[in-house]
C-alpha cells in the first residue's frame, strides 16, 4: 500500500507540473508491483489445483466384490490366495476358519488396491475349482461413507433407548432381554465402524471370499472321513442292539421265568401227591 501510494502520489505531481522529475527507482517499483501481482495469481492457481483434487478423492470410486467357491485342496488353495494377494500390494483383513464333518471352510476379507482389483478376481477364479456366486459392484466413497453413517447413527439411537428402557425397567426378564438386544446391536455398531474405516482407505477395494471344501472331494482330510465311516458302523451295531436284540432277549427271558415256575409247580404237587399216599 505504500508504495501503491507513493507511485499514484507521483503520477499526479507529474501531471500537475510537466516539469516535474519522477521520483527515483520508480520503474523498479512497478516491476515489483508486476510480480506481486503473479505471485498471487499463482497462489490462486495452485488453490484450485488442490480444491480439484480434493474433489476428485471424495468422488473416488472403489469396488466391493463377493466369490462363493469350492476347492479341491484347502491348504494349497490358502497357500496360492495368500501369495496373490502379497504380489498384488493387498493384505488379508480377516480369516475366519471352520471345520466340520463334511467339509471345511473359510470366510476371508481382502482389502486391495482398486487398480488391482481385476487381476485379484481373475486369480481367485483360477484357483477355484466351482464358482457358485459372484457379485461385484462399484461404489462412491463419500456416498458409502454417508449411507453407513446414517446407519451406525440409527443403531447408536436405538441403543441409547434401549439403555434409557433397562434403567425404568425393574423386571429381571424385561432387563435380561434388553441387555441380549444391546449386546446384538454393539456387534453390528462395530462391524459398521470398520467399514466405515475401510473406506476412508479410499485407494483400496474390498473382496470377501467365502470358500470351501467339501469332505467328499477332499483328499487332505482322510482323518476325518476315516473317522464319519466308523462313527457311522458304530451307531448301526448299536441300533441293531437297541431295537432288535434287547427286546429278544427280554422275550426270552420272560419266557423262562415262566418256565421256571413251571417246573417249580410240577415238583411241588409230585411231592404233595407222594406224601399223602405215604399216609395211606
Amino acid at each position: 500500500m505504500f508504495f501503491f501510494g507513493k507511485s499514484y502520489f507521483n503520477h499526479y505531481l507529474c501531471t500537475q507540473n510537466k516539469n516535474m522529475k519522477p521520483l527515483p527507482k520508480m520503474k523498479n517499483i512497478i516491476k515489483w508491483k508486476f510480480n506481486l501481482i503473479l505471485v498471487v495469481l499463482l497462489l490462486n492457481f495452485v488453490l484450485k489445483i488442490f480444491g480439484q483434487e480434493g474433489e476428485i478423492a471424495t468422488n473416488q470410486t472403489v469396488k466391493i466384490g463377493t466369490l462363493n467357491i469350492e476347492v479341491l485342496n484347502y491348504n494349497k488353495s490358502i497357500f496360492q490366495i495368500d501369495s496373490i494377494v502379497t504380489s498384488l500390494k493387498g493384505f488379508i483383513a480377516q480369516e475366519q476358519e471352520a471345520n466340520f464333518k463334511t467339509k471345511i471352510s473359510n470366510e476371508i476379507i481382502i482389502r486391495i488396491p482398486t487398480v488391482q482389483f481385476s487381476n485379484l478376481v481373475y486369480g481367485i477364479n483360477k484357483i477355484a475349482n466351482k464358482v457358485n456366486t459372484k457379485d461385484i459392484k462399484v461404489v462412491k466413497v463419500e456416498k458409502e461413507i454417508a449411507d453407513l453413517s446414517k446407519r451406525l447413527q440409527s443403531k447408536e439411537e436405538v441403543k441409547a433407548r434401549y439403555m434409557e428402557l433397562i434403567e425404568k425397567s425393574k423386571l429381571a426378564i424385561e432387563i435380561a432381554d434388553l441387555e441380549n438386544k444391546i449386546n446384538s446391536l454393539n456387534g453390528e455398531i462395530e462391524k459398521l465402524q470398520k467399514e466405515i474405516g475401510n473406506f476412508t482407505e479410499s485407494s483400496h477395494s474390498t473382496l470377501y471370499i467365502s470358500m470351501m471344501q467339501q469332505a467328499e472331494i477332499k483328499g487332505n482330510l482322510p482323518s476325518n472321513a476315516t473317522d464319519m465311516s466308523k462313527n457311522a458302523m458304530l451307531e448301526f451295531f448299536r441300533n441293531i442292539l437297541l431295537y432288535s436284540l434287547v427286546p429278544v432277549l427280554l422275550i426270552l427271558g420272560y419266557y423262562f421265568l415262566i418256565y421256571k415256575r413251571m417246573q417249580r409247580a410240577k415238583r411241588h404237587k409230585r411231592r404233595s401227591q407222594s406224601g399223602e399216599k405215604s399216609l395211606w
